[in-house]
């Protein structure tokens, strides 16, 4: 029997995508295998959302050659700059993200060009989930509305596709079914939740959705839902909606992610971002106000051109001012094809300065809120397992996303609800016991 190896970086929609790749080459007769030594075939799911990412993948593909097996390179690289991967190896056969569903055909000589409708067909219409214990990742949508100034990932997923509701309603409701855990974490995603369904109806599906699965019953397990990341432009056209759901219902995590990528307004135009730092600092205000113990996560560019010391500066103030929780800090990389790559540059010793400065502040004010939680005993979520320095650990979430590493948990807690008491705390996380 045929079999693959697969290895997959990046985001969570390319986790999503690999488990529709093995998915179609499962149902097609093959098998997956552990090690490189035993695959017949080897794919490897790409990522290039940033410069040093883009180099690790193309010395892996140059490695992955050289092994002289069939090597199918897919995922954001791929999509984006296949030149690139024919670089480093001229028999690599190169799938775009929107093609993986047909990988079956190309690998049994009946793909042609002419089936390119039927594979956005096929992704919309039969949504894959990807599992890891009793954490579900569930993609709705690929592609954006937006056409920012840095972005690459544009090039790789040009175009909205939304996963229809129905479709996504039948597969989460089967897959939860099938799992023997008590608690089960459902991570919505995609590349800019807000926008998903305008594809279908023209209008925001994300709601409904939300209400939709809410409605059903699992057989008694509990839901625990987390919404992706929103875009603040089109996250404010749901933030009622959104909003009253997630006070009203526990099975929502209270966690909103909202890049705000500058606390600059002429940089913010300079990405092409439709926000000013003044509606997000008022839809920050209003989650607060109305969601109790929120907990908010944010996306910053560090360097990119045109921020200027001012703008760097008006970005520190606006992490001091709003105290947000969770901060992901970017180094701006240029990426090929952007507008952004265009532009005039910052050095790099300049744009390690910044980011220098600002990781500091934000592990000041994540530690902050984090130590709040030390010497309590907090309900959590028990869904995920992680190894680190030879050791597996059992991670829980409390109801706002707050990950707790449990010291005592074993994978018998895993997928339950338990007790924990807190004793450390970390800029990203805290750490305590079963109580």
């Amino acid at each position: 029997m045929r079999s693959y190896y697969i290895e997959t970086y990046g985001c969570t929609l390319n986790k999503t995508d690999s488990a529709l790749i093995e998915e179609r080459l499962r149902s097609a007769g093959y098998i997956g295998v552990d090690s490189i030594d035993k695959a017949d075939i080897i794919i490897i799911n790409t990522c290039t959302v940033r410069l040093d990412t883009e180099e690790r993948m193309l010395r892996r593909i140059k490695e992955l050659c050289i092994e002289g097996k069939k090597l199918i390179v897919t995922g954001c690289l791929a999509s984006a700059q296949p030149a690139f991967v024919k670089s480093e190896c001229k028999g690599a056969i190169v799938l775009d993200n929107m093609s993986i569903s047909l990988i079956h055909l190309y690998l049994n000589g009946g793909f042609n060009f002419q089936l390119g409708e039927k594979a956005l067909a096929e992704k919309a219409l039969n949504p894959v989930i990807h599992r890891e214990g009793p954490i579900l990742s569930v993609p709705l949508a690929d592609g954006c509305l937006d056409n920012c100034s840095y972005c690459i990932t544009k090039l790789a997923r040009p175009n909205l596709l939304s996963r229809k509701p129905d479709k996504v309603i039948e597969k989460l409701r089967e897959t939860v079914s099938s799992l023997p855990y008590e608690v089960v974490e459902v991570q919505l995603t995609g590349q800019d939740l807000a926008v998903y369904g305008y594809d279908i109806v023209k209008k925001p599906l994300l709601p409904s959705l939300l209400e939709s699965i809410l409605s059903i019953d699992y057989g008694g397990k509990l839901l625990k839902i987390r919404l992706g990341m929103m875009t603040p432009n089109w996250f404010k056209v749901i933030m009622n909606d959104i909003v009253e759901i997630m006070k009203n219902d526990q099975r929502v995590y209270r966690f909103l992610h909202l890049p705000v990528q500058s606390g600059d307004d002429r940089v913010l135009r300079l990405m092409r971002r439709r926000y000013s730092v003044s509606e997000f600092k008022q839809m920050i205000e209003f989650i607060r106000r109305e969601i109790e113990d929120v907990q908010i996560a944010t996306d910053i560019i560090v360097g990119h051109p045109g921020e200027d010391e001012l703008a760097f500066q008006k970005t520190l103030e606006l992490l001091q001012e709003l105290r947000i929780e969770r901060v992901h800090i970017a180094q701006y990389t240029p990426r090929p094809h952007t507008l952004s790559a265009r532009m005039k540059q910052l050095t790099y010793g300049e744009r390690k300065r910044r980011s220098l400065l600002i990781n500091k502040i934000y592990e000041e004010i994540g530690y902050e809120w984090h130590s709040k939680l030390v010497g309590r005993r907090v309900k959590a979520y028990l869904v995920e397992r992680f190894r680190w320095k030879g050791q597996h650990y059992i991670v829980g979430r409390t109801d706002n996303y707050v990950s707790i590493v449990v010291k005592n948990a074993t994978d018998k807690q895993l997928g339950k609800i338990a007790d924990v008491c807190i004793d450390e705390a970390t800029f990203y996380d805290v750490r305590g016991y079963l109580c």
